[in-house]
């Protein structure tokens, strides 16, 4: 009985034993398994130099770190570093270029290490150059740029209103060398930036400083120019202008067209980013009708690009009077004709202030005033109507700040009798 119990408690030593041995295996080798350094990243990139970070094994507190263009480490083509922390900062690199990196602890007499992973990091790309404004609308700017530099893979776009501490605002990234960047407010100053972007294996982006351009103006939407009038008009000699506010900011100048009543374009005329009213003479609207309307405009690679434009106005031309001596008590008023025109109606005051009475409405262009007298100025203008434009009929348009033809009766003697007439402005 005696004998059996040994045999088992040998049995049971052994396999105690056993499993020792295995536990304390196991252990070193997952001791062993983390003696290298681990996540090995890069954390930062210049034109000509980078960062990495790792993770150390416990108690070790120097390493040496392998840099080369290989992968292979090659003898001759690779340089070494010593740090004492789990980061290294490395340079003298060449810009746009791809190293490789692994990093090893240094041993000491009681522990062997092993390499860590290899990863591939990049130096940042030399930066852009010719940042150019292309095109502009109400709501976008596009910008391009000169060839790509040698490494550079993409771009990243960002922008802010010119001449503000606010944060700049990522817009996109793109491969080629123009971007649109869009949602933006009208009428308003940007500055756009471009950085050229080279990304490594591990899907580090090394960024390279940013060129940029900036006072982009978007164009200004049509109801920046209000209150649009016509400020005189001279039909006789086709002379006239418009008046405006113009409530724009940034925009290279002022644009309006002019087109027929029947909307064929007759011209467009332009004025500076300041201009409040813009006077024209045109041969082809005397004695007529013409359409307007007036847009913005922003001048970018030697191009203009326009903003929308505002509703089209419509002015009749409003003839001009002459009058002639008729009898010592009337007046012979006559006009010239006034194209498309159904019918002209006659408007008269007596004083300078007075209101404006009309006296008739006429199929002809000729009227006579009654009962005037001798050395009495009188205030005539004509309106010619049912002058049509589309479907819809227009009278003549009376400019503002612009009295109306001026009639003068004088009567020098009773042979003698001289009428004229002005337009006063």
């Amino acid at each position: 009985m005696k004998e059996k119990f040994q045999k088992i408690t040998k049995y049971l030593f052994g396999l105690a034993f056993v499993a020792f041995v295995m536990a304390v295996s196991l252990n070193m080798t997952a001791f062993a398994a983390n003696q290298k350094v681990t996540n090995l990243k890069q954390i930062d990139a210049g034109k000509n130099s980078m960062v990495i970070s790792w993770e150390a094994p416990l108690g070790v507190n120097k390493f040496t770190v392998y840099i080369s263009e290989y992968k292979d480490f090659r003898e001759n083509a690779t340089i070494t570093e010593t740090s004492y922390s789990t980061t290294d900062y490395i340079y003298n690199l060449n810009s746009n270029h791809t190293y490789y990196v692994k990093v090893i602890p240094v041993s000491n007499s009681s522990t062997q290490y092993d390499f860590s992973d290899t990863i591939a990091c990049v130096t940042a790309p030399e930066s852009v150059s010719g940042v150019t404004h292309v095109k502009s609308t109400t709501s976008s700017v596009s910008v391009s740029w000169n060839a790509p530099i040698s490494g550079t893979q993409y771009y990243k776009i960002y922008y802010k209103p010119t001449g503000t501490f606010l944060q700049e605002v990522f817009a996109g990234t793109t491969t080629n060398r123009t971007y649109t960047v869009q949602g933006l407010k009208d009428d308003t100053d940007y500055s756009v930036y471009v950085y050229p972007v080279r990304k490594s294996e591990s899907g580090f982006e090394a960024v390279g400083y940013s060129s940029y351009i900036s006072f982009i103006p978007t164009t200004a939407k049509a109801s920046k120019l209000s209150q649009i009038k016509l400020s005189r008009w001279d039909a006789g000699s086709a002379s006239a202008g418009v008046s405006f506010q113009n409530d724009t900011k940034n925009q290279s100048g002022i644009e309006i067209e002019i087109s027929s009543l029947s909307g064929k374009k007759i011209r467009s005329i332009k004025a500076g980013r300041y201009a409040s009213n813009i006077t024209f003479s045109l041969s082809k609207i005397k004695n007529k009708g013409f359409k307007y309307r007036l847009r913005s405009y922003v001048t970018a690679a030697n191009k203009n690009w326009y903003g929308p434009y505002t509703s089209q106005k419509v002015a009749v031309a409003q003839p001009k009077v002459t009058a002639k001596k008729k009898s010592n008590t009337s007046l012979k008023l006559t006009w010239k004709k006034i194209s498309g025109a159904k019918s002209y109606s006659v408007y008269v005051a007596k004083e300078k202030n007075d209101k404006f009475k009309k006296v008739a409405t006429v199929k002809s262009r000729s009227y006579i005033l009654k009962k005037t007298k001798p050395y009495k100025d009188y205030y005539i203008y004509v309106k010619a109507n049912g002058v049509k434009s589309g479907k819809k009929s227009y009278s003549s348009t009376s400019p503002v700040n612009q009295l109306v033809d001026n009639v003068y009766y004088y009567k020098y003697s009773k042979s003698v009798t001289n009428y004229y007439t002005t337009v006063q402005k």
